[in-house]
């Protein structure tokens, strides 16, 4: 009975049906594109951390409460930025320790200098620095608009996802801080800094008001407006800012299953850079015959009076289209060389072709610089001027740099930006120590003309101080009426060239030469 019991409950394991099968999963369309999945690292959120990111955040509403740019306050901003990788120990590879440098280096000039383009460019450099260092060259260095375009959407959605994870991992540190009896520590340094902070503002208020020297020390801190809102924003601003820069540096993104860049056909690569070469072809003809003589007079003569245009708004208006075209003949070839296959870009069918339209640009960018130098030749520099010729210098060498890589020179490294961003970065280091204004100022001083009277109300501190220390040159005549002339300007400026900027972070080298110039020259109180 046992026996056949045990035996009905033997089950075959052929009339056992098998189990169900489960269903394959779903895989994409093979002409679906891979997008490049973002590598996240684990951040552990340190005490150092949250002091860098404080540190920026307090650094942010001093500099955004103080007129933007030139002065101690905006350097301060982006060296603490820079600063904070290095002391969180995220400056891990040279590129990143030498872009940190170069940020640095240009922060100081918003210090320095107060040209209000000068202070532009720093402002942008420092600032594109620190997003570089923060971010994996190889992520913004893409020969491919597209990729790199894609690339920074996605560093941007990355960098963004920290806010999501910080109360995450914060709460995960309370919960770690707690079983090791760290959070009594904490709350009882909370309760001393609540206890303490009223007491220290006011005796601080009572010292400051009984002695002007201690209260000296704290003129470029608004202690009493840091409870409001706008303070508490500032701070929050900067602090999210520096923190999305460390998620950003603990962020990679997989490049294998990065989509290809559009493809074109060597044969319409070709016939658009022939039409290229044939119109610029024609410029160049036009260039000629502009100066061949008809009834004692040039073409141009003529083609100017039947247009209602003078010499000088001819080479004046010209001078910007011509640098456009240059600027688009630059991005046309680069698109085209990386829009057709390896092979097509190598041939000479394609190399000719794209290196004559070279030639030609650069037979457009010098007609451009001789049409502004004879402009600045009869009357004078300007800061417009001045930057327009440094500009289409650079874009002299940028022709190079494509000359180059229409050559196929190294062509397994993607050089071409970073040479582009390299130089650029240079050339603004060169104007930085070559100080603009002062060659500006120095020029009209040279002319010894009526015409440096225009420049009082257009220069900032760099460049009055070169019109007041060379004064002495002018004729008598002139020098009286620029002395009186700076003086008119300089007391209607009294807010940011006498009585402005005394305190620590609104100092500025430039802005302190100029100051103490005029206030010399005009016997100003300060």
């Amino acid at each position: 009975m046992s026996t056949s019991s045990q035996a009905s409950t033997i089950v075959d394991p052929e009339l056992t049906p098998p189990p169900p099968e489960q269903p394959p999963p779903e895989q994409p369309p093979l002409d679906q594109p891979q997008l490049p999945r973002p590598q996240v690292e684990p951040v552990n959120i340190r005490r150092r951390d949250l002091a860098a990111v404080l540190a920026v955040g307090v650094a942010c509403d001093l500099a955004v409460r103080r007129p933007p740019g030139a002065n101690v306050a905006g350097t301060l901003l982006f060296t603490t930025i820079a600063l904070g990788f290095f002391v969180t120990g995220r400056a891990t590879t040279p590129f990143v320790r030498r872009s940190l440098a170069a940020a640095i280096g240009f922060a100081v000039m918003l210090s320095v200098r107060t040209d209000p383009r000068l202070v532009a460019f720093n402002l942008l450099a420092s600032a594109g620095l620190l997003v570089l260092a923060a971010a994996p060259p190889e992520r913004w260095f893409d020969t491919r608009p597209i990729q790199g375009l894609r690339n920074a959407v996605m560093a941007l959605a990355v960098a963004i996802g920290f806010m999501v994870e910080v109360p995450r991992q914060a709460r995960a540190h309370q919960r770690r801080a707690s079983e090791a009896g760290a959070a009594r520590h904490v709350l009882a340094v909370g309760r001393g800094l609540l206890l303490a902070l009223p007491i220290v503002v006011v005796i601080a208020s009572l010292l400051a008001s009984a002695d002007a020297v201690f209260a000296s020390f704290f003129d470029s801190v608004p202690f009493h407006a840091l409870d409001s809102a706008g303070h508490a924003a500032l701070i929050a601003m900067g602090s999210i800012g520096m923190a999305l820069l460390f998620r950003l540096r603990a962020t990679t993104t997989e490049r294998s299953d990065t989509p290809s860049a559009p493809r074109l056909g060597r044969t319409e690569a070709i016939v658009t850079l022939a039409l290229l070469d044939v119109l610029f072809l024609v410029f160049a003809v036009a260039q000629v015959v502009a100066r061949v003589d008809v009834d004692n007079s040039t073409v141009l003569d003529h083609a100017l009076a039947d247009r209602g245009l003078t010499y000088k708004e001819h080479a004046r208006q010209g001078f910007f289209q011509l640098l456009w075209v240059a600027a688009i003949t630059m991005t046309v070839l680069l698109s085209l060389r990386s829009m057709i296959g390896e092979t097509a870009r190598t041939t000479r069918g394609f190399r000719v072709p794209a290196l004559l339209a070279v030639a030609l640009t650069y037979l457009i960018i010098a007609v451009a610089f001789t049409r502004l130098q004879l402009y600045i030749g009869d009357n004078g520099l300007t800061p417009l001027r001045f930057y327009s010729s440094v500009f289409s210098v650079w874009i002299g060498v940028g022709f190079a740099m494509v000359s180059l890589r229409l050559l196929e020179w190294r062509p397994d490294r993607a050089w071409m930006l970073p040479a582009l961003v390299t130089s650029g970065l240079t050339t603004l280091a060169g104007l930085d120590l070559a100080n603009p204004e002062a060659i500006i100022a120095r020029d009209a001083l040279a002319r010894n003309e009526r015409s440096v009277l225009w420049h009082v109300d257009k220069l900032s501190g760099d460049g009055i101080a070169v019109l007041v220390d060379g004064m002495g040159t002018l004729d008598p005549d002139l020098q009286i009426e620029l002395s009186d002339t700076l003086c008119s300007v300089a007391l209607g400026r009294r807010g940011d060239l006498i009585d402005g900027g005394d305190g620590f972070l609104d100092w500025n080298v430039g802005r302190s030469r100029g100051r103490d110039a005029v206030v010399e020259l005009c016997a100003f109180d300060r």
